[in-house]
């Protein structure tokens, strides 16, 4: 015989029991004495507030502690400074990156597409250049690197005035 608090449901070909919660919490409720449902208004305990008076404690000394100065041997040490030098021409808000190849920077210019500049280590100037080429409408670098010798490498691209690349 089922349980009273169970329904039989038959489901793809099984039987399954589900409990009828509403009884189970109707039952419940009858049987649990009416200081139980209402903790909120009782006082809390003395272990509740022992426990709790320990637990803030031991977490004020972790706080404590920690907040101690570090022993001399702890103390830390900074690596030594790196040079640093700043390319105002090369690098400001809203230009193109530049590139960096053997030890030097290049920048592209942004109004004249075919000029670039080469920058040394120490951020001064070593080379300009413009790229010219015979009956060319316009011309346009995309990279450039440095030669062996110190030169400017560039490539790139041009359209001429009869409309060929």
């Amino acid at each position: 015989m089922p349980n009273k608090l169970h329904k039989t449901h038959v489901r793809c070909g099984a039987e399954t029991k589900r409990p009828d919660l509403r009884k189970i919490l109707i039952t419940y409720l009858s049987t649990t004495p009416a200081s139980r449902r209402s903790s909120a208004t009782r006082p809390p305990s003395a272990l509740l507030k022992a426990t709790l008076a320990a637990l803030l404690l031991s977490c004020f000394a972790r706080i404590a502690s920690a907040q101690q100065p570090a022993s001399p041997q702890a103390l830390v040490t900074l690596s030594e400074p790196v040079p640093s030098t700043l390319y105002p021409e090369a690098i400001c808000a809203h230009c193109i990156v530049p590139e960096w190849d053997r030890g030097y920077l290049f920048h592209l210019e942004i109004e004249d597409l075919a000029a670039v500049t080469m920058y040394d280590k120490n951020g001064k100037k070593v080379l300009e250049a413009r790229v010219v080429l015979q009956d060319a409408a316009r011309v346009s670098l995309l990279t450039t690197g440095a030669t062996h010798a110190g030169g400017i490498l560039a490539a790139g691209g041009a359209i001429f005035n009869d409309g060929s690349n």
